[in-house]
């Protein structure tokens, strides 16, 4: 559940956000309880997909190095964005 994002940071109060490979949902928890519905966002195309398209563009341009076999974009781009893209925001 959405819950188990914030317990497992002990934490009972914040949003909790999930980036799927083509939409993107947001929980409200207060006090350890979803606050509405589970909202779908659109923001700007945000996906798993867009982030992973991104990566490569970001890489090539940096690195001068460009992938040019689907696997190394599929695989390789989506095993970096999930070891090193995590947002995480602790409260004061």
């Amino acid at each position: 559940s959405v819950q188990n994002i914030l317990f497992a940071e002990g934490l009972s109060t914040g949003i909790a956000l999930d980036i799927g490979e083509l939409n993107c949902y947001a929980s409200a928890i207060y006090e350890g309880h979803q606050v509405g519905g589970t909202g779908y966002l659109d923001i700007n195309g945000i996906s798993g997909r867009n982030i992973n398209e991104q990566l490569a563009q970001d890489y090539a341009a940096k690195y001068e190095m460009y992938f040019t076999k689907s696997y190394d974009k599929e695989y390789v781009v989506r095993d970096i964005k999930e070891q090193c893209c995590q947002v995480e925001v602790k409260p004061n």
